[in-house]
């Protein structure tokens, strides 16, 4: 018997190139999906609290997150980093970061992903595009608004995601930027994005959150406001809200109203929501009200 190797084999090493050849938007919803369906299943799923690091002097944010399923061959931990004053130096965009794929059966890593925040963004939009399919009212089926509250990343992310997990069914998106003339700018970019998949689209942005949101039958907010930006006297009284930035402790995008005029509150899993997102500002009855979206 040969003698053991004194080192495990070396992980290979996937750019982010390759990675966007491979993983598509349809598979990213697929993903989601699966993953909420597992996460309903008691034991199918370890997820440990996630770990976060928040740099002020630098604008720097870093979350370390990971999670197994159960009788999978291999489990995935990333790091993903926001250092939003990279564009004012120069430096490139917000987001960054890498995965790390371990094999479950020997421990050894067996890939490094060097995703540059595609995998993470790709699979933020996916979910963002789930839970409004999942929780938008069927009617209407055609010629809804769209409300996106950000003009960054994630906003074209969840344009792109959300209109081809339904097509057909919205015929205009309003977006909403802190700077009005970024988010002119964005909805321009949107505009032409979307030609492609869902040309009868109208992209538009409004200089307020209450221009933005009125009338809107679903709204979607990805920023990383740390001050509530939507009120519930603003929205249409049956709009779903997909509350996406508030991925950390002080972080927040929706004010009390909005929770307190909920029909119904889902997450993804109560007890971080209860510490890192939204619901961090909730009552107990209304966390302990919260149904997980699997």
């Amino acid at each position: 018997m040969a003698a053991a190797p004194d080192s495990p084999p070396r992980p290979v090493v996937v750019d982010e190139e390759r990675i966007r050849e491979l993983v598509t938007e349809a598979d990213a919803l697929a993903s989601a999906r699966a993953a909420f369906t597992a996460m309903a299943t008691e034991g199918a799923v370890q997820q440990p609290p996630p770990m976060g690091y928040d740099l002020p002097d630098d604008e720097v944010e870093i979350h370390v997150k990971g999670a197994a399923l159960a009788g999978a061959p291999a489990m995935a931990v990333k790091i993903a980093t926001g250092g939003y004053k990279n564009r004012e130096r120069g430096l490139g965009p917000a987001g960054a970061g890498l995965v790390i794929v371990v094999d479950t059966h020997t421990g050894y890593p067996a890939a490094i992903l060097l995703e540059n925040a595609y995998l993470t963004d790709m699979r933020t939009a996916a979910a963002g595009a789930l839970a409004s399919l999942l929780l938008m009212p069927p009617e209407p089926s055609t010629g809804c608004t769209l409300a996106i509250l950000g003009a960054g990343m994630q906003a074209r992310l969840h344009a792109r995601s959300i209109t081809s997990a339904m097509p057909g069914r919205f015929a205009k998106i309003v977006l909403w930027a802190r700077d009005a003339e970024k988010g002119a700018t964005a909805a321009a970019r949107m505009q032409a994005e979307l030609a492609k998949h869902a040309p009868s689209v109208t992209v538009c942005s409004d200089p307020t959150v209450p221009g933005a949101v009125s009338g809107a039958d679903l709204v979607v907010s990805v920023t990383p406001s740390r001050t509530a930006l939507l009120e519930a006297e603003w929205l249409h009284p049956s709009a779903t809200v997909v509350a996406v930035g508030s991925d950390g402790a002080g972080k927040r995008e929706v004010a009390d109203s909005v929770l307190e005029a909920a029909a119904l509150s889902v997450v993804d899993n109560r007890e971080q929501c209860g510490s890192l997102g939204e619901l961090q500002y909730a009552s107990a009855k209304q966390l302990a009200g919260a149904v997980p979206l699997g």
